[in-house]
């Protein structure tokens, strides 16, 4: 199967400084599962998370400046200078003008702004003034809320902006550099991502098979929409997780995509972590298996279906391999066997784990020769599919191994015997069926030999219910039927009860009716039988 690898041009698809999209909500379940995930940089951030969770809010401007900003200790003063900004200017329940409010912008811009870049981390502003559109935008946004000022955040597909008092003077912030980078889509780039839509079933089967594909492109990944402070730090979040992308850094990409599509959640959010992941599972080799694990539930989640069941399919056989057989740690297999069965949602995909995991347990158990530990397995195995031939083929082999390393006769005759009822099917096996003739002729004679005609009775009356079954068994196993004779016959010739004999060589005559041996010894009682 093909990887789901960045499957095209990032230059193209990652050529601006976000997209628009159509916003969805997330469950809390599904917060919840982001917040488990190894994403966050470091602690301070996590707990801004937690709290959006918890209660739906956090300090949006502290969540800003720790996102991507590895140099925390500059940014120290950036409260301190956003205070005296606000102090020197507010005033309570003053109503600002048109002029005051486009004086604002210019005030705000020659204060804290110095050089528009591509792609920065919010926290550049107060530590060099660098910014672009999104971080200038949530600059903005947290100053006006600061000041009782009315604003509106939009969003367009390759731009962000910030609309002052839009029931009164509506007064736009602009804050684009000129030459500002414009979105170029092939074909391709389109189709892929309304593939993914469909796939995971964002658009309805009406609306695909209905719409023109161009014009539901147009409806799922553009869009001016109207949103709010977080949603504008998922989109902080979101350009962190196109630099990484364009520098092939995939793991902080994923990572990054994940906090904006917590933040601002929506089908072109959810895309980007689907491609950001698949491709740092690939390409990532440090990596410990219950990182690994982590990330293909996720992926599970958000991505390709199929290539999820595969990378975990994958990773589940790497896993027993190791675990079982190459450096044998069954705790830890076992571990991981159940993480993966917790995770895993898919019943037909479940029910592949199962029957691979009862497959390699059953192997395991054979080669330590523990069949009592093996036949929970077995029995599993068939159970699922009672046609399935390798099935069928790995009973019979542990089977045959196993019975023919247990003491002949006794018990060797029960155990087969057991196993016929498990799985019927055996009873056809030619070489089990010999052997199971053998085994339990051979108990017989030791019971008639030793006198023991209670015991003996009861396996002789087992060996008839078999060969009724199947009577051209008896020619193949003409030889151990024949060596049985002479000490049944014996027994009842002993207590001359000749009419017993002469039944029993009856019914062995049916089946072997050129038989010596049978043949003499029913001659000679049934002239016992007339004297008699």
């Amino acid at each position: 199967m093909s990887r789901p690898y960045l499957s095209f041009s990032l230059a193209m698809l990652l050529s601006v400084v976000y997209f628009a999209g159509r916003c969805q909500d997330i469950t809390a379940a599904e917060k919840q599962l982001i917040l488990n995930l190894n994403i966050f940089s470091n602690d301070a951030e996590k707990k801004y998370f937690k709290e959006i969770a918890s209660s739906g809010s956090t300090d949006l401007f502290q969540l800003m400046l720790v996102a991507g900003n590895t140099n925390r200790p500059a940014t120290i003063n950036a409260s301190e200078r956003i205070e005296t900004f606000i102090q020197r200017r507010s005033e309570q329940g003053k109503e600002y003008s048109s002029k005051e409010i486009k004086k604002l912008y210019g005030e705000i811009h020659q204060v804290f702004f110095t050089q528009y870049v591509d792609n920065p981390f919010f926290a550049q502003i107060f530590i060099n003034g660098n910014y672009n559109c999104a971080t200038a935008s949530a600059l903005y946004a947290i100053l006006l809320n600061k000041l009782n000022i009315e604003y509106s955040i939009r969003e367009k597909p390759t731009h962000v902006y910030i609309v002052v008092a839009p029931s009164s003077q509506n007064i736009v912030y602009e804050t684009t550099a000129p030459g500002a980078m414009v979105m170029q889509l092939n074909e391709s780039a389109k189709t892929k991502f309304l593939e993914y839509l469909h796939d995971n079933k964002l658009i309805g089967k009406e609306e695909w098979e209905n719409s023109d594909k161009n014009a539901l492109f147009e409806k799922y990944f553009y869009g001016d929409n109207e949103i709010n402070l977080q949603q504008l730090c998922g989109l902080l979040y979101y350009n962190l997780g196109i630099e990484a992308a364009q520098k092939e850094d995939y793991a902080n990409s994923y990572k990054n995509f994940e906090k904006a599509y917590f933040l601002h959640p929506g089908s072109r959010m959810k895309y980007f972590v689907s491609m950001t992941l698949a491709t740092h599972l690939y390409k990532a080799v440090n990596l410990s298996e219950e990182e690994k694990l982590a990330a293909m539930n996720r992926y599970m989640q958000v991505g390709d279906s199929a290539a999820a069941k595969e990378m975990i399919g994958d990773f589940f056989e790497k896993v027993s391999k190791k675990y079982l057989f190459q450096y044998p740690d069954m705790l830890r297999y076992v571990t991981i066997y159940n993480s993966i069965v917790n995770v895993v949602k898919d019943s037909a995909f479940l029910r592949y784990i199962h029957h691979d995991h009862y497959v390699d347990m059953a192997h395991y158990y054979t080669i330590k020769e523990d069949l009592d530990s093996i036949k929970p397995y077995l029995d599993s195995l068939y159970s699922m599919n009672t046609s399935d031939l390798l099935v069928k083929e790995q009973i019979t082999t542990t089977i045959y191994n196993m019975v023919r390393k247990l003491p002949e006769g006794k018990e060797a005759a029960l155990a087969l015997k057991e196993h016929f009822k498990s799985y019927p099917f055996l009873k056809s096996n030619s070489n089990l069926q010999e052997y199971y003739v053998y085994s339990i002729v051979m108990e017989i004679a030791k019971k008639y030999g030793a006198d023991n005609e209670k015991e003996g009775r009861i396996y002789l009356e087992d060996l008839k219910a078999f060969l009724d079954e199947q009577p051209q068994l008896a020619r193949r196993s003409e030889k151990y039927l024949e060596a049985m004779v002479p000490d049944v016959c014996s027994y009842y010739a002993r207590k001359k009860n000749y009419k017993t004999v002469k039944e029993f060589l009856l019914y062995f005559k049916k089946l072997l009716p050129d038989n010596e041996e049978v043949n003499r010894r029913l001659t000679n009682v049934e002239i016992r039988v007339k004297q008699q």
